[in-house]
């Protein structure tokens, strides 16, 4: 039965909207990073870092990828069949976060005296943050609905309340100069707050679409036969939003707050493509699945999709790298004086993700043709590669060692998805090796012996132009194409 949902928006139209949303909450996120390095100083700083990459990477995890990538996947394929079977698996899907989420606030609650002491923090503040969780999920809740019905302008919109509020919060608490704790029990009810606030646009999604939200939970056996299937689609999207929590953990277990501090501010610079690539990805998501369940030619324009939209981001990525090599340590210093000579953090790492913004692009079409039992592996290798090489380089190096353990996975990752794509997708993607390999190499010889810095950017333009990673038809013919 084909559903009469309204009609899509168009991928453009969608992209923008997921761009929108992520660089606003992105940019709230860097703000107030660093609105707390100039306040607080490197420390506390670095403090404030890992309570909030712990409870980041606790969201992330209790996620399990539903929002992100299976909860959308499921969500697309059903807007082809019956509306009451929509509306009984976004409420089935409802539930089980929200469950999830629950237990998570009690973990944290329960084991805060461990936690505490290997973070290094104050185990009665672990207590008051542990109801953030709550006030995430429902933000994304209204995401993951969004996205699947390839809604995107309410993912910017339910975003857009959010972080405003966060904004007021952190705005309201360095005007009155309140203590770091005092500013983080302020979050606690913050985030709930926004949480529902954000909650309001959901009616109109339902609205629309005439569906009924009353989250449900279903057996055991039923929850863990979905987290069971949610994995494999999790994993790919976590290796990227549990990373940098992941990274301040390690640094925190070997060396002190500051290097944490010195690590985040330039790993939140030198992600700046990601701004672009993970909204792409997932707005690209449902688009894919549905083209890799059509026939031939619908799976080719999803590869064709797929070429397209790597080539932007690799132009993408590796400009912003060379812009970083020209004022990356212009920019730190303006963090302040400790923050100076962290530039070659910012360089490893802003060179490392123009690998990583393609592979994220394999990983969605990996998982629309349902090839995800491989993605998730070499997810897995991804933080066996990271753990190893951060094992030998954070107590050598600190916050420069975590950089070197990061882009030892992202590299190694990219190849494993390359090596993916050619075995299961017959995709030959290795011209795109070749461009971001010389990509970089010219743009690094040209900073290593040129004098004016500003030549590394003709030397982008130059490499760029001749690996046909810089296409202004085709990103336009890209932006247009409809609803399929």
């Amino acid at each position: 039965m084909t559903s009469d949902l309204p009609s899509r928006q168009a991928l453009g139209s969608n992209v923008l909207s997921l761009i929108v949303a992520t660089a606003l909450a992105n940019a709230v996120r860097f703000l107030t990073n660093v609105l707390l390095a100039w306040t607080y100083g490197p420390k506390e700083h670095g403090r404030f870092a890992v309570v909030f990459g712990l409870i980041s990477l606790l969201i992330v995890i209790g996620e399990m990828g539903i929002v992100t990538t299976f909860g959308v996947r499921q969500i697309a394929l059903a807007t082809q069949g019956d509306r009451s079977a929509l509306s009984a698996l976004t409420n089935r899907l409802s539930g089980l976060l929200l469950l999830m989420n629950l237990v998570i606030v009690a973990a944290v609650w329960l084991l805060a005296e461990p936690m505490g002491q290997w973070l290094k923090v104050d185990s009665s503040l672990l207590r008051l943050v542990a109801v953030w969780p709550i006030g995430f999920c429902l933000y994304r809740l209204t995401v993951m609905v969004a996205n699947g019905l390839e809604a995107m302008t309410y993912s910017a919109g339910t975003t857009a309340i959010f972080h405003g509020i966060w904004l007021v919060w952190l705005g309201i608490g360095l005007v009155s100069e309140v203590s770091l704790d005092e500013l983080l029990v302020g979050f606690s009810i913050a985030f709930v707050a926004a949480g529902f606030a954000s909650w309001l646009i959901m009616p109109s999604i339902l609205h629309r679409w005439q569906l009924r939200w009353r989250p449900w939970f279903s057996g055991v056996g039923q929850m863990a036969r979905t987290i069971f299937s949610a994995l494999p689609y999790a994993l790919p999207q976590m290796g990227v939003l549990i990373l940098p929590s992941v990274v301040c953990l390690l640094i925190i277990t070997w060396k002190s707050q500051d290097q944490v501090s010195f690590f985040q501010i330039a790993y939140s610079l030198a992600i700046l493509a990601h701004l672009v690539a993970l909204p792409v990805a997932f707005a690209l998501l449902p688009r894919l699945t549905r083209l890799m369940h059509g026939d031939i030619a619908s799976q080719e324009a999803a590869r064709d999709l797929v070429r397209t939209t790597a080539s932007v981001l690799i132009a993408l990525s590796s400009l912003i790298f060379a812009l970083y090599w020209i004022g990356g340590d212009t920019i730190l210093n303006l963090m302040g004086p400790a923050y100076a000579g962290q530039h070659t953090i910012l360089f490893i790492i802003a060179a490392s993700v123009i690998f990583d913004v393609h592979r994220t692009l394999i990983d969605q079409l990996l998982m629309a043709s349902r090839h995800v039992t491989y993605t998730a592996w070499s997810e897995m290798g991804r933080y066996v590669v990271l753990f190893t090489v951060a094992y030998w380089t954070i107590p050598r190096w600190g916050a420069e060692g975590a950089a070197a353990a990061v882009a030892a996975s992202m590299i190694v990752n990219f190849f494993a998805k390359l090596a993916g794509a050619h075995y299961f997708m017959g995709m030959k993607l290795w011209d795109h090796l070749l461009a971001v390999l010389g990509l970089l190499a010219l743009m690094l010889a040209t900073g290593q012996f040129a004098e004016n810095r500003w030549l590394v950017l003709a030397a982008w333009l130059v490499a760029a132009i001749a690996f046909r990673v810089v296409r202004p038809i085709a990103c336009y013919r890209w932006c247009l194409r409809k609803p399929i």
